[in-house]
């Protein structure tokens, strides 16, 4: 069951009228249980000062993407502005494009400032309460916590294995780093799939024929230390069920 959390405004201030990413941020806040309010595009500083005390929303989220030079006195103004509003204040955020966010890191309004680069997965651990985003015990290491986690998004999950050991360890790190699948399924070749414990029954003319060619269970340990970076994804290693013999299952 997803915990109600409060409510969250959003506005994009100033005369920013780009409201993708603003709207894109709203929807997982939705997802993670808060109450989600839209103040739309090109918002006043004094606009939103004036909803954030009629309605003292648990969070705040501003959003511009034009020039960082006119980003700053609008931050400015936002943060005194926010020091008159008295307690409990609730949590300021930022979403914006890189330079704006290290322009809204410099004030001490902004509990994190988004640039675009965070995925899904950080974003709403942040919004669970985690504030230290791209950190391993964000990713649970287990199928059932992992999907608990990730409620009500399904976990994404891929069967990938190159006929190359050195090249799958690489392109295991990419993945990973890019933070795309939940569930990172290797598919070994079919030598592996038959014979991996009996390798003297192995045919050399067959190796990287359908998948990645393992042969020790270090090959394994290999891929999955790739994959400690980025949303840190589960690793499985899969073979058909069935082999095929003479023509006949």
């Amino acid at each position: 069951m997803i915990q109600k959390r409060g409510l969250v405004i959003g506005a994009a201030i100033g005369q920013c009228v780009h409201l993708a990413g603003l709207d894109h941020f709203l929807r997982l806040c939705e997802e993670e249980g808060w109450e989600a309010l839209m103040l739309g595009a090109a918002v006043p500083v004094e606009f939103l000062l004036s909803r954030v005390a009629q309605l003292r929303p648990g969070l705040v989220a501003v959003s511009y993407r034009l020039t960082k030079e006119d980003a700053s006195p609008l931050f400015k103004a936002l943060q005194e502005g926010a020091s008159r509003l008295g307690e409990p204040q609730p949590r300021w955020v930022f979403g914006g494009t890189p330079p704006v966010a290290s322009v809204a890191r410099t004030f001490d309004l902004f509990e994190h400032a988004f640039d675009g680069k965070e995925k899904a997965q950080e974003i709403a651990a942040f919004l669970r309460g985690n504030t230290h985003l791209g950190l391993s015990e964000e990713y649970p290491s287990t199928l059932v916590q992992r999907i608990e986690s990730a409620c009500p998004r399904p976990l994404l999950r891929h069967h990938y294995g190159e006929p190359d050991l050195a090249v799958t360890i690489a392109w295991a790190a990419r993945i990973a780093e890019a933070g795309v699948l939940d569930v990172l399924s290797i598919g070994p070749d079919q030598n592996a799939q038959e014979h991996f414990f009996r390798p003297g029954d192995m045919d050399p003319s067959q190796d990287g024929a359908g998948g990645v060619p393992l042969r020790k269970p270090q090959d394994l340990r290999a891929i999955y230390e790739a994959t400690r970076c980025g949303n840190f994804p589960l690793v499985a290693a899969t073979a058909e069920r069935e082999t095929w013999s003479n023509g006949r299952k």
